[in-house]
């Protein structure tokens, strides 16, 4: 049997799991619960196998590796190791380092009208300034604000449908 470390982040643990390494895509795929399985290197002799589709469903943990790639990684993964031979073998160091090296991110869900309703009670109805009205093709008017010419505002108006 093949030991592997297993992160979960929804749980933010990390644990050893074992692996057939007769049939090691199997195992993989039932200890994350995916379909399709993507490969991520984290250093120079160890990868992680994830859910390639973990982002299309409802998140409910992130991770990533800090000193590796800043790029987060949703669901389950686990960490092997690969061998000079290019076969895969159980990680060289242990979980302790992955343990210390993997942060955990759970995302939290902020109702925008409760935060809104809170927001009134606490500060009253503010009032919002309004964005100024945009300007003609004539030159002849000016905007509202001193600091603007009428030429800057066509120039930036046409350098928007150049782009």
């Amino acid at each position: 049997m093949l030991t592997a470390y297993l992160i979960d982040p929804t749980a933010a643990t990390i644990c050893k799991v074992r692996l057939n390494p007769s049939n090691v895509g199997a195992a993989l795929r039932h200890h994350i619960g995916c379909k399709l399985l993507d490969r991520v290197w984290i250093d120079d002799r160890h990868f992680v196998h994830l859910d390639e589709e973990a982002l299309l469903a409802p998140v409910t943990g992130l991770w990533y590796v800090p000193h590796s790639s800043p790029q987060p990684y949703a669901g389950r993964a686990v960490i092997l190791a690969e061998a000079r031979n290019g076969a895969v073998e159980e990680p060289l160091r242990p979980i302790e380092h992955f343990a210390s090296a993997i942060r955990v991110a759970r995302p939290v869900r902020i109702s925008v009208h409760r935060h809104r309703a809170r927001a009134r009670r606490r500060y009253g109805r503010q009032r919002h300034h309004r964005r100024p009205p945009p300007a003609s093709s004539s030159s002849s008017k000016t905007c509202r604000f001193p600091s603007c010419k009428a030429d800057d505002l066509r120039r930036s108006r046409t350098y928007q449908y150049n782009v």
